[in-house]
């Protein structure tokens, strides 16, 4: 009997905390199952709930206090306020994407159809279906950059594939409006940095160009072109005068980092530009950075003639560009000037592209008849022939740029440099095949001036040969009818030129 009743008094006391040990499993089960109703399951991922299940066994905490990732912050609440604000996810705050880069290169620029190649990565990139200044690209919480268009050109070998430094500078201003168009970033280097930069001018533009802010106005010229002009791959109707004020700023700042301030106001300028694009690259390359300004020593003249030569003097069969009559220069040029500098190609043809080879000769005795002509016209001044090995590209720029008076004919070359004169600036008017732009920039910038001088093209010049071209070159305009013109030629040449002429 003990044995039973020690038997079952043992087996009794041992029932009683079995009893409450279920008891309690089922509440917590209870509980658990209140819980996950309130936290609705369904809404989560499934680790979230393995990882609260098992925080909640060990812990005994509300899951809901610890609910974090959740974002549908949509699906209806059926518990109590309190309930609600347990239940509320912490939302992560947004991360910030990495901002988008575009890499253009050359085949982006205007050439060959590279603006229209340019602007669908332009509407792509700022997701819009028309470049519009009206239509501000959206920015979303997490991507507030605009995106970067990246352009790395191998400077060196593009201006050396015929189309010559002045074009591609040309392309590289249609790059600047249609960027600024689209509010996008915008960045330029050379492939071979600053490598050249004594004798080429595309790496001086070297630099980081912010987008306009949405509440800017139009920061460049006139109003903003729509996209059909500046997408366009029509040379004749490109509108790079909406760029006259950023051409003036860009000419000067190079003309300041290579010839020094020579007394000009320069405090407006961005001349850190150039000098972070040295420095960036002496870090690169591991070398001492460039000192500038890199030719402070060279004299310059109060008048600077670009004389274009070579293939104007009869190496092309074309009208849309040629030479002028240098009674223009007599014009324009102030009778009380000292210095009058020409500007033109070197006479050594080993210096000298290959559509300019041929008639090196030809500019040795026209530049040598500009000379006498104007040391005749202007008997107290002096003339200078600047086109030796230490006149290079970026000096020749900078000499341009700094003269009282600066005066171009045709040229892609010469044009920038006249737009950007801290002195006065004097182009002939272009045409379809140079510089269309240039009849309105004298609107924007008026210390700039379009001159109509009587013109022979490169056809005519072919036609007419160097003696009749230097006798129309020092005939005044009064004087030498076209009946006389004509007469100056001999009969080969006068019914050659008629049957170009008439081609036209």
């Amino acid at each position: 009997m003990n044995t039973t009743s020690n038997n079952g008094g043992e087996g009794r006391g041992r029932g009683i905390p079995r009893m409450i040990g279920h008891l309690l499993l089922v509440f917590i089960l209870a509980g658990l199952t209140v819980m996950f109703s309130n936290l609705e399951i369904k809404d989560l991922p499934m680790e979230i709930v393995e990882n609260k299940v098992e925080q909640t066994a060990t812990e005994q905490k509300d899951l809901s206090t610890s609910v974090t990732g959740v974002q549908n912050s949509n699906t209806e609440q059926s518990t109590s306020s309190e309930q609600q604000e347990n239940n509320k996810p912490n939302l992560p705050a947004p991360t910030t994407k990495e901002r988008k880069v575009v890499e253009i290169t050359s085949e982006h620029f205007f050439w060959h159809k590279g603006q229209s190649k340019l602007c669908d990565l332009l509407r792509e990139a700022t997701g819009v279906t028309t470049l519009d200044w009206k239509n501000i690209p959206s920015k979303k919480q997490n991507d507030p950059q605009p995106p970067l268009f990246k352009a790395v050109l191998n400077c060196t070998e593009i201006i050396h594939t015929g189309l010559g430094t002045g074009n591609w500078i040309t392309a590289w201003y249609m790059v600047r409006i249609a960027t600024t168009l689209a509010r996008v970033d915008l960045s330029l280097q050379c492939r071979e940095g600053m490598e050249n930069h004594e004798h080429e001018l595309l790496p001086w533009f070297t630099g980081y160009y912010p987008a306009p802010k949405d509440t800017d106005d139009w920061p460049l010229d006139f109003e903003a072109p729509v996209e059909k002009f500046a997408c366009i791959n029509d040379y004749k109707q490109i509108p790079v005068q909406h760029a006259s004020h950023l051409i003036q700023s860009d000419m000067r700042r190079i003309a300041v980092a290579v010839m020094g301030d020579r007394g000009y106001d320069t405090s407006g300028l961005d001349l850190d530009t150039i000098k972070l694009a040295f420095e960036n690259d002496a870090k690169t390359t591991n070398s001492k950075a460039v000192a500038l300004p890199l030719a402070p020593d060279i004299e310059l003249d109060e008048v600077a003639i670009h004389f274009r030569c070579g293939d104007v003097l009869g190496g092309a069969r074309r009208n849309d560009f040629g030479v002028i009559k240098f009674d223009e220069y007599k014009r324009q040029i102030s009778p009380t000037v000292k210095s009058i500098g020409i500007l033109t190609q070197p006479f050594n043809k080993t210096f000298l592209r290959s559509q300019d080879r041929g008639k090196a000769e030809n500019c040795r005795k026209v530049v040598g008849v500009l000379v006498d002509y104007l040391e005749k016209a202007f008997p107290k001044s002096t003339v200078n022939v600047h086109n030796g090995i230490e006149d290079t590209l970026p000096v020749t720029y900078g000499r341009l740029t700094m003269s009282k008076q600066t005066i171009i004919s045709y040229s892609s070359f010469g044009i920038f440099p006249a737009m950007g004169t801290f002195g006065d600036g004097y182009f002939q008017e272009g045409n379809n095949g140079v510089n269309p732009f240039n009849k309105h920039v004298p609107e924007v910038l008026p210390n700039t001036h379009v001159m109509t001088a009587p013109r022979l093209g490169t056809a005519q010049v072919m036609k007419a040969g160097m003696d009749g071209t230097i006798k129309w070159f020092v005939t005044p305009r009064e004087e030498m009818s076209n009946d006389e013109f004509w007469e100056s030629l001999n009969s080969k040449a006068r019914r050659l030129l008629r049957s170009v002429l008439g081609r036209f």
